[in-house]
């Protein structure tokens, strides 16, 4: 009996984070893979949450809980339902045995409808409290999103008018170019490379009517790609990227390792020079490089080139 209660005192504190690295691969190994003590810890997890809910948890497992047990949605959703519940419990008068009519006095008929209207009457209030908190997180996850691709819609905007900017000054600066007088042609010299740029949007479908087409000039010799995407986790600034750019058929065309991200308001830009590429259609994957040090894939690209 000691041992068992050892036992459970030790599920209660795995549950509130205050095991170590090595106590906590014990017990998910020893108890966990158990299909008894997986019912026990369900069992612990009702009880942790009714003491805290009834304020009975001490300022150390007080704080604990709110740090490690409340760290996913669900179990926050199974609090507001305990703490809605006791609630309930509370606002529900009690009647003394003695003040209710004894079960001779009242029809056999009567005393099934009334433990059902009552049941009846428990489960709407439970399901109304659900309701009500499940409209609120659905309510708060819609804004979230709506603020988010109203950011991203700002910055894909803004690239847009960056790169109409800088096609204007290039423009410009081709036409001063032109106006001014030729040097003498050196056969020595190489002639100067020109580099068509162009920037692709995350998110557009593989069909033709959806995916970009990008115009390359046939005097152009790079093709340079800016990649607009948003990252789900937080961005580091140090991250590096890879680009892997391919056939529809799998072909790999090129590839491009060491890539940095520059921030452009709720979105980020990676931008590669590509060599010259033929008409036809692509697929640019790019990876991100996570903690263990492996690419892991964020979105792709699909679009067409077109000589010209």
């Amino acid at each position: 009996m000691k041992h068992e209660g050892d036992s459970e005192d030790l599920l209660v504190r795995y549950l509130l984070g205050q095991l170590g690295e090595s106590e906590q691969e014990h017990v998910e190994q020893t108890y966990l893979a158990d299909q008894d003590w997986q019912e026990r810890l369900a069992i612990a997890e009702d009880e942790l949450i009714d003491d805290y809910v009834g304020g009975k948890l001490g300022a150390t497992d007080r704080a604990a809980f709110e740090k490690h047990f409340l760290n996913s949605p669900h179990r926050h959703e199974r609090v507001a339902f305990a703490r809605a519940w006791q609630q309930l419990t509370r606002a529900t008068p009690s009647v003394s045995p003695a003040a209710l009519p004894s079960p001779a006095s009242r029809p056999w008929r009567e005393r099934p409808v009334a433990w059902l209207l009552r049941a009846a009457t428990v489960l709407l209030l439970i399901g109304s409290t659900w309701l009500i908190f499940e409209t609120a997180r659905l309510r708060s996850e819609l804004t979230a999103s709506r603020a988010e691709r109203a950011a991203l819609a700002q910055s894909e905007e803004e690239l847009r008018q960056q790169l109409d900017d800088e096609r204007a000054r290039r423009q410009a600066l081709s036409e001063q170019l032109a106006e001014a007088r030729p040097e003498p042609p050196n056969n020595n010299t190489a002639p100067p490379s020109v580099i068509a740029s162009f920037m692709l949007i995350a998110g557009l479908t593989r069909d033709a009517g959806e995916r970009q087409t990008l115009n390359v000039p046939h005097t152009a010799q790079q093709v340079r790609l800016q990649l607009l995407f948003r990252q789900s986790d937080p961005p580091i600034n140090a991250a590096t990227y890879r680009a892997v750019l391919r056939t529809p058929e799998g072909r790999e065309v090129f590839s491009r390792d060491g890539l940095k991200a520059q921030p452009r308001g709720a979105a980020r830009v990676v931008t590669l020079t590509a060599p010259r590429l033929a008409s036809g259609d692509y697929i640019l994957t790019l990876k991100s490089r996570n903690a263990a040090n492996q690419y892991e894939d964020i979105t792709e690209y699909a679009f067409a080139v077109s000589v010209k």
